[in-house]
């Protein structure tokens, strides 16, 4: 299987809801008009977004994406925008945001996850948490040592099936779901999930 022009790699419907609605358990907010979402790098299919409306149709929806994307129902999309080069008060002031984001889920281009990681961060609410699909290899890196060391994941959900991304087929790495809970120190959980 060849690359996916800017990797972009849709993620199936079923994974789409098990990282949101983990997101949501973690974040364990009750008032859905008080809670603001983010995609980025939501692309044209916005998964996670149409998940996140699904369960909060009145809180704020946003996704964010370099190409120019229509947004689907209800949701708020910043097309042609560089999530990555863009800075944060650019974001928050085109999306109409204060405080930051509460919850960030995505399945970022691999090849720029680390960048998309640090960046989520930066953007999160107290207590926000910030979900991204990636394969588990992201686990063994010296680069990445230190982001585990000063910055733990609150968890990761390991899937127990590997997630068919083009045409229906597989490729040879397993993946999960690792989140991050804006203020947690703690060690992070391991759990397996199945969809």
């Amino acid at each position: 299987m060849g690359r996916v022009e800017k990797d972009n790699y849709v993620t199936p419907d079923a994974y789409a809801k098990f990282g949101v609605d983990t997101a949501i358990s973690i974040l364990n907010k009750k008032k859905a008009k008080d809670i603001t979402f983010m995609e980025p790098g939501c692309g044209d299919f916005q998964p996670h977004l149409g998940f996140f409306k699904d369960r909060y149709p009145e809180a704020k929806m946003i996704g964010v994406d370099v190409r120019d994307v229509e947004p689907k129902q209800g949701e708020e999309v910043i097309s042609g925008c560089d999530f990555l080069r863009t800075p944060e008060e650019a974001i928050f002031e085109a999306a109409g945001i204060t405080g930051g984001v509460d919850l960030i889920v995505t399945n970022p281009p691999y090849s720029h996850a680390l960048e998309f990681i640090f960046k989520s961060l930066v953007m999160l609410s107290k207590g926000g948490v910030a979900g991204f699909l990636l394969k588990l290899d992201f686990l063994g890196s010296k680069g990445r040592a230190s982001l585990f060391s000063n910055t733990p994941f609150h968890s990761l959900c390991v899937s127990a099936g590997r997630p068919s991304f083009v045409n229906g087929s597989t490729d040879m790495h397993n993946y999960g779901y690792f989140f991050w809970k804006n203020g947690y120190l703690d060690k992070p959980t391991i759990s397996w999930f199945t969809v």
